[in-house]
């Protein structure tokens, strides 16, 4: 008895869904249905594109370089990698931040140079940079300024990558300077065929390298003591012969 009233509960269940079915569709035309479904998976969609937007949270980087002269000491030099690992149109921001803190007695002054720029895997390099690897000149290579001037003003790409420190002096003990870059790609950046060629390079090129950044600079920082005029106003072994 058991039995037969489980199977009948069941049969009633099934008979109830295919009622409701039957007037859903008697309710609903097909083509509403349709619309209905696409407007579903539309939403989805635009869900799972806001998510990810949102996981890959703008990616800050911050490291601090803290320099110590000494009176009468050569120029600090340092060369400093930047990379960016994924690029594609509409992505996060870019942020890089590098910290110059100037712990030593005397006043200091602090400039950058790009050396080396990598994109997808393919170097190039500056006038200063095979300058600096003592390699041959070779015609068509832009200096640094003029790299850095074409990356901010959207000459070579769809994206924009601004950079440089927020002051050039640093006062003795307590001088302080900001080393920022920051690389733009809004999703309509006005340069659609370059979006959609470049973005499917970056997409071919982290399936391929996943462990290697699509974007790399290699940039020389240098820091350069103030030396103080002597008291006539004098640079310090420039003064007249007795």
């Amino acid at each position: 008895m058991t039995m037969k009233k489980e199977k009948k509960k069941q049969t009633n269940k099934l008979e109830s869904a295919k009622d409701y079915l039957k007037l859903v569709f008697k309710v609903v035309k097909p083509s509403r249905l349709i619309v209905l479904i696409v407007l579903v998976l539309t939403n989805t969609f635009g869900w799972f594109i806001f998510s990810t937007k949102v996981s890959t949270s703008l990616d800050v980087h911050v490291k601090a370089w803290d320099v110590l002269f000494e009176a009468g000491s050569s120029p600090i030099v340092d060369y400093v990698y930047l990379t960016v690992d994924n690029i594609f149109p509409g992505m996060e921001d870019y942020h890089y931040n590098l910290s110059a803190n100037n712990r030593g007695e005397m006043d200091a002054t602090v400039h950058y140079t790009i050396l080396e720029f990598s994109l997808f895997g393919s170097m190039h390099y500056t006038v200063e940079g095979r300058e600096e690897a003592q390699m041959d000149p070779v015609a068509g290579d832009y200096t640094s300024a003029q790299l850095e001037q074409m990356l901010a003003n959207n000459a070579l790409f769809p994206f924009t990558v601004t950079m440089g420190f927020n002051t050039n002096t640093m006062q003795a003990v307590v001088g302080h300077a900001n080393f920022t870059l920051d690389l733009v790609w809004p999703y309509e950046s006005g340069h659609d065929d370059q979006d959609t060629q470049l973005g499917q390079q970056a997409y071919t090129f982290k399936q391929n390298n996943p462990n290697t950044p699509c974007i790399t600079f290699k940039v020389k920082m240098q820091i350069q003591q103030v030396i103080p005029p002597d008291n006539n106003g004098d640079e310090p072994g420039n003064g007249d012969n007795p």
